[in-house]
């Protein structure tokens, strides 16, 4: 058995199945009831018997060596954040929660570490060396975040929740165990769409070519951009269809739309077989005629989104070859009052 000094000075004796908590016993005050309680642990099973004198701990495992396992501290959590960690404040008009289960401690920092919109750190300190009370020692801790510092944080950057503890009393947070962290992404905000293709990288940045587009080329402009231009080189009467289209994430209820850049190749007296351009949301929208050899912005019908999805598209609705030539540049499609 192991003591830390004469059997004079130590001060109780108890039998334990784990380090972190320990129960009352009387005290001992001579060596003859130390033996008796020497021989009662014999029918005890195998456990940690523990001694402690001025306050330090010294423990013995009955035919094992001493294993102290692994410290098991609980991932702070917040629940208003969804199974991705993305706290999304605009689904959530309160406060939001951080939630710490139960664990064995003694002070404690807890805090979210993020940026501000102004793109300098932001902590928000919820705990700062605090004593944990003793319904807080035996429950977890339940904590508020105030929601006027979450808005101050930066839509769409990432923070971390992060909380330590001693175990010894010290208020030096440099030598506190780091519990899990839990990193999240903070929205404070609505995503507004607004995407702009402009094609001088010479891709469709994600647009889908269809029959209308099949001769779409990328040309150079007087400012060593590209826009697409699309000219009707065989004489057959087969160019009307899809141009380009791509599916966005949307949120329902709100309103979009899509506006392109557009001309006619073709110089704009003559009389020829125009096209006529379909803009639409989810095959829906308004019709233009593209007569004009100059640049024009032409838009769709602003459409409320009904899902989480739309496509756009861009369509041709002249079938005719001559004449049926145009380019394009600049497609937006964006999130609109």
């Amino acid at each position: 058995m192991l003591f830390l000094g004469d059997t004079e000075s130590i001060k109780n004796v108890f039998y334990v199945s784990t380090i972190h908590r320990f129960p009352t016993y009387p005290v001992i005050s001579d060596s003859s009831q130390l033996s008796r309680r020497r021989k009662q642990s014999k029918n005890a099973p195998k456990s940690t018997m523990a001694f402690i004198q001025r306050g330090v701990l010294a423990m013995q495992l009955e035919n094992n060596p001493l294993t102290i396992p692994e410290l098991q501290l609980p991932k702070p959590e917040i629940p208003e954040a969804d199974e991705n960690n993305v706290l999304d404040l605009t689904m959530h008009l309160g406060d939001a929660t951080a939630i710490v289960k139960k664990w064995a401690g003694a002070h404690i920092w807890l805090r979210l570490v993020g940026q501000s919109s102004l793109k300098t750190p932001l902590i928000i300190n919820i705990l700062e060396d605090h004593e944990l009370s003793t319904l807080q020692f035996d429950n977890g801790l339940l904590e508020r975040l105030p929601r006027s510092q979450l808005m101050a944080l930066a839509h769409n950057s990432t923070a971390t929740l992060e909380c330590f503890i001693t175990f010894d009393g010290s208020s030096d947070v440099s030598t506190a165990t780091a519990f899990p962290l839990l990193p999240l992404t903070i929205k404070t905000q609505l995503d507004d769409l607004d995407e702009l293709t402009d094609f001088d990288d010479q891709t469709l940045g994600g647009w889908t070519k269809g029959r209308g587009g099949r001769e779409i080329e990328f040309f150079i402009d007087r400012n060593g951009g590209f826009f697409l231009s699309n000219d009707t080189l065989e004489p057959v009467d087969n160019y009307d269809g899809m141009i380009l289209e791509k599916t966005f994430s949307v949120i329902p209820g709100m309103t979009y739309e899509f506006t392109v850049d557009v001309k006619n190749n073709n110089p704009s007296h003559q009389p020829l077989n125009h096209p006529i351009l379909l803009l639409a949301f989810d095959g829906i929208g308004p019709t233009h005629t593209i007569s004009n050899s100059s640049w024009k912005n032409i838009a769709s019908n602003r459409t409320v989104a009904k899902s989480e999805t739309v496509t756009v598209s861009l369509r041709n609705l002249t079938r005719q070859w001559d004449g049926n030539d145009f380019s394009l540049d600049n497609f937006r499609v964006r999130r609109v009052q």
